[in-house]
């Protein structure tokens, strides 16, 4: 399976983005299907979503409950980054 870390960014708009959080005790990952491709947090590599298409999931900010950084779907450079 491909794994794809997403973009890290500081924070999202709730009234422009989708942003999906965690209840504590929840399992990962947020969604799992058939497909062959995980995303994963840009930062400490949990797989956030598992078995999709690479094109499939959009506008949708993850936040990662193991480190509880914000995860974009979008395309693009991220805003910051906390890997060395």
């Amino acid at each position: 399976m491909q794994q794809i870390p997403l973009r890290l960014i500081m924070d999202a708009d709730p009234k422009v983005r989708t942003i999906l959080k965690m209840a504590p005790g929840g399992n990962l990952p947020f969604m799992k299907g058939e497909g062959d491709v995980e995303y994963i947090c840009g930062n400490c590599d949990e797989v956030l979503v598992s078995g999709v298409t690479r094109d499939q999931i959009a506008n949708i900010v993850f936040v990662c409950p193991v480190c509880g950084l914000h995860n974009d779907t979008h395309d693009g450079p991220s805003p910051f980054q906390t890997r060395a």
